[in-house]
């Protein structure tokens, strides 16, 4: 995947976004986040987020991990139920399994769900018009409407390729195919991931980071506990250079260093 040089948004401050996909072995990450205070936005399949017991690293989020992580300001978005293929399915199946999920989500946590990510960063001919044209039907005892989703994240075309921009603009030109960094994987080191905020310190704009398991090579798409503490707090540390760190929602809204928010994000339904 490519994307035009036009993205790159020289003279914006740098905002880094950290997103984490589908709440398997991420316990982990959980800690060091709240003690550097860094947000972030977990893309989650809420069928696979287990009702009780305890925090597992080897296992999905619980409920309790995640209410935890909502109501200490972090974004928890959807991912689809099953965690499908959404370009290998019917406009109905599509919708059914994006619908599904953001009703779950709703019923935990009301209106204050605005992000969603696109499996494998998958989609066919319909699939961004499905997630910006919102779901029908109601949640919850007052019966109140779906809604729709504020923005939509793929994987990729910034920050890694040579055509790539190093950086997604701000405010991004389609709020439903929002660009990122390739996928974090086992391989890469604490200066890989140092890198791709320098570089886009260098132009400015909005840096996406796209982490899956939190584990030491027990996956290709994993990043060392280790590796991701380390990278947090050098992260922390950047905001002393003007680096700013927000969910996607906070960029959403305009809620980052040199823009106006359209409106106040909330982590309360």
């Amino acid at each position: 995947m490519t994307a035009p040089l036009t993205l790159a948004a020289t003279g914006h401050p740098t905002i880094v976004s950290l997103t984490f996909d589908d709440g398997l072995m991420q316990s982990a990450a959980i800690a060091p986040l709240l003690d550097t205070g860094l947000k972030a936005t977990f893309y989650i399949n809420s069928n696979a987020i287990r009702p009780s017991g305890s925090p597992d690293n080897n296992d999905f989020l619980t409920k309790q991990e995640l209410d935890t992580l909502f109501y200490r300001g972090y974004d928890i978005g959807g991912h689809t139920i099953d965690h499908v293929d959404l370009a290998t399915l019917s406009e109905t199946a599509q919708r059914r399994a994006i619908c599904d999920d953001l009703k779950t989500l709703r019923q935990w946590y009301g209106e204050a769900v605005y992000s969603f990510a696109y499996p494998f960063a998958s989609t066919g001919p319909a699939t961004r018009d499905i997630v910006a044209g919102g779901c029908p039907g109601t949640y919850g005892p007052l019966h109140r409407p779906l809604g729709k989703y504020e923005s939509a994240r793929s994987v990729g075309a910034s920050g890694d390729c040579s055509t790539c921009p190093p950086a997604e603009a701000l405010p991004p030109s389609d709020p439903y195919f929002l660009y990122s960094n390739d996928s974090v994987i086992a391989t890469d080191s604490l200066a890989t991931l140092q890198r791709h905020v320098t570089t886009a310190e260098a132009h400015g704009g909005w840096v996406t980071l796209v982490f899956h398991k939190v584990c030491d090579d027990c996956d290709l798409y994993s990043v060392k506990q280790d590796t991701l503490v380390r990278f947090l707090f050098w992260l922390k540390g950047r905001a002393a250079r003007g680096t700013a760190v927000r969910t996607i929602h906070q960029v959403m809204v305009g809620d980052y260093p040199g823009a106006a928010p359209t409106a106040a994000p909330s982590a309360r339904p």
